[in-house]
């Protein structure tokens, strides 16, 4: 167990000597899908969902480097949310066949700052913060026997905001696998996807 905990340790050290993987003049482009968002609201106590299989794409420029030895740079950019939800319900009294039919829509829009700091060389972590604005739309339809009798629909607006941390694991010079957690947006909470560098 030693010689296993040295072994690793001295991969460890070994590795955090490598070049910083993210420089000034570096471009970014992130493609993300998103769990756990919490949607809009829409008046007193209504909230819809709009997180079934969200998307985000980012952009990021690094604007300074060779910060805190070396390891640590800053960059800015932006991102673009979507997150889409929809359902149906159908039911029967034995004279009358009802149906119920919704969909919620969500789009984020926000600018952001990193503060990155590379601990291991390929892994590029960072902390940042986000601030945009956010919208939602929703329609809701009731069918009695296949004629539609009553609609509802809505829409809602507010910021966004927030903190997240994150990482980016380089698997090639361009391309790295990448997370995100935390963030303020209303599609997802957690956001897993791909970045490419240029």
């Amino acid at each position: 167990m030693k010689k296993i905990f040295v072994l690793l340790s001295s991969a460890l050290l070994a590795a955090s000597a490598g070049a910083q993987d993210f420089v000034s003049g570096d471009n970014v482009l992130g493609a993300n899908v998103g769990f756990g968002g919490h949607g809009h609201k829409y008046g007193y106590k209504m909230k819809y969902d709009c997180a079934m299989i969200p998307l985000q794409v980012s952009y990021e420029r690094c604007v300074a480097d060779g910060l805190i030895d070396g390891n640590a740079a800053i960059g800015v950019g932006g991102n673009v949310s979507f997150g889409t939800r929809g359902d149906a319900h159908k039911w029967s009294d034995g004279e009358n066949k009802y149906k119920d039919k919704w969909r919620n829509n969500c789009l984020d829009v926000a600018v952001f700052s990193n503060f990155h700091y590379q601990f291991v060389d390929k892994l590029d972590t960072y902390v940042g913060m986000q601030i945009g604005g956010g919208t939602g739309f929703y329609k809701w339809k009731h069918k009695v026997n296949g004629e539609k009798v009553d609609k509802s629909t809505g829409s809602s607006a507010d910021i966004v905001w927030g903190m997240y941390v994150g990482a980016r694991y380089y698997i090639a010079p361009s391309f790295a696998i990448a997370a995100e957690l935390g963030g303020g947006i209303h599609t997802s909470i957690l956001k897993v996807g791909v970045n490419y560098r240029f």
